[in-house]
């Protein structure tokens, strides 16, 4: 093999990590968490509702993401090829029915608002930061704890 020879001298570069002391210092901390994970951590609610909470979040980021896609950058990823194949279809279908029965059942039991603020928008809950006992916080705490209970006994079936 014939060597390149460069018109500058090649020097090897120290790779850095991207991540600055200061975002190091953070994720020590736990300031980087996002409300669910802080949820758990403070012990408020189960593994089993923090595992349906992230199911959750991987359900509407699926559907989001997946359609997102397909329409803007279709040729460059060949979703249309993708798309023909059934079991891509079903696997889709699939997983849209298991996401609109979760919609559903937040819906009935009326915390569908506070589950997806806390959970898909990672919006900081008022009862995880306010220490006094007011009625309206321990409401809004019972209801994402009930709506979580009953998604995590949904995801199980």
């Amino acid at each position: 093999m014939k060597q390149v020879k460069y018109k500058y001298p090649y020097k090897s570069r120290v790779r850095k990590s991207p991540i600055t002391k200061e975002l190091k210092e953070k994720h020590k901390k736990g300031n980087t968490l996002s409300p669910l994970d802080i949820t758990f951590k403070q012990k408020l609610i189960t593994l089993k509702m923090h595992y349906a909470a992230n199911y959750l979040i991987y359900l509407c980021r699926l559907r989001v993401e997946l359609y997102h896609l397909k329409s803007q950058v279709s040729s460059v990823y060949n979703f249309n090829k993708c798309s023909k194949n059934k079991k891509d279809e079903l696997w889709i279908a699939k997983k849209n029915a298991v996401l609109k029965d979760a919609i559903n059942l937040l819906q009935q039991l009326r915390c569908h608002e506070i589950v997806l603020n806390i959970c898909v928008y990672e919006r900081t809950p008022s009862f995880l930061f306010k220490k006094n006992t007011d009625a309206i916080l321990c409401n809004e705490y019972n209801k994402f704890c009930l709506a979580l209970t009953k998604l995590s006994q949904l995801f199980e079936k």
